[in-house]
């Protein structure tokens, strides 16, 4: 994975003591150092001791979930690295892998709201309060991704659309949130514009999503003519059928990119009553 091309959302301090990177959904994790395996899975499969190392609040198993499927590699140097949000992993405890291996695609399993990586480096020898061994990833490994600037103010959109005519959704029959005319798929990096970091919270409402039913949203980029889906997320129906629901992108954009959403209802006859999107980016 070439951090440079995905750029870091989220930078170390003491409050967020790892890197997070800008990964789409399925995006190649490649181990950044030859080491052994020690955990590789579902963050609530680990033991009480891989939770207290690695799994977030030391000495309180459940909140190992945060990180949802995560590897974690011990190196020869004495450090180890924590790849966390994964959609899975193609390594098992006890194996040992090489530099630029893949172990597995980003996600955005555990507690999350949006896909990246999380990415940590953790110090073996200094496993206790109050950082638990998390130390800088930028003084071990080498990159020049962009990071934003602690001042750094992104350019702000917002976007909102409530229809004349609610659109109605077929089952299962994918469909493109329009601009308020009602004909053109709305670009939702349109208003902001240029190349950047983009960081998204888009917002549905309407009627008919009973109970059980979903509505499932996969932000778009398109980018000479194809489409490429990112962050699939649901929204969950109610027992009298209004439905709000929110789903969230974070993902660099290139010159040229058209950013759109498509919506898929798992039940006929659901009706969109309203959306609407704040969109920052960070150039």
């Amino acid at each position: 994975m070439d951090i440079q091309q995905f750029g870091i959302s989220q930078e170390f301090w003491d409050g967020h003591r790892a890197l997070d990177i800008g990964t789409p959904i399925g995006t190649p994790i490649q181990a950044v150092g030859a080491g052994e395996v020690i955990f590789a899975g579902d963050s609530l499969t680990m033991t009480q001791e891989e939770a207290d190392q690695f799994g977030g609040v030391p000495g309180s198993h459940p909140n190992a979930s945060w990180a949802g499927n995560q590897v974690v590699i011990r190196h020869p140097n004495g450090l180890a690295t924590n790849h966390a949000h994964l959609s899975g992993w193609y390594v098992s405890k006890g194996q040992q892998v090489t530099a630029g291996q893949t172990i597995g695609p980003s996600g955005v399993s555990g507690r999350t709201t949006g896909a990246h990586l999380h990415f940590e480096v953790i110090d073996l020898s200094a496993l206790y309060a109050p950082a638990y061994g998390r130390v800088n990833p930028f003084d071990y490994i080498d990159t020049n991704a962009p990071v934003p600037e602690e001042n750094e103010v992104p350019q702000h959109t917002r976007f909102s659309v409530d229809p004349t005519t609610s659109p109605r959704l077929a089952a299962n029959t994918m469909w493109v949130l329009k601009t308020s005319g009602g004909t053109q798929n709305l670009n939702f990096a349109s208003g902001t514009g240029g190349p950047g970091l983009y960081d998204a919270v888009l917002f549905l409402q309407g009627a008919g999503l009973t109970d059980g039913a979903t509505i499932t949203t996969r932000w778009v980029i398109v980018r000479d003519g194809r489409r490429s889906g990112y962050f699939e997320q649901e929204v969950h129906g109610s027992a009298d059928g209004a439905f709000r629901g929110t789903a969230t992108f974070k993902a660099p954009i290139i010159s040229g990119d058209l950013l759109e959403v498509e919506v898929t209802s798992s039940k006929d006859s659901v009706y969109l009553q309203r959306w609407a999107a704040d969109v920052y980016r960070f150039a």
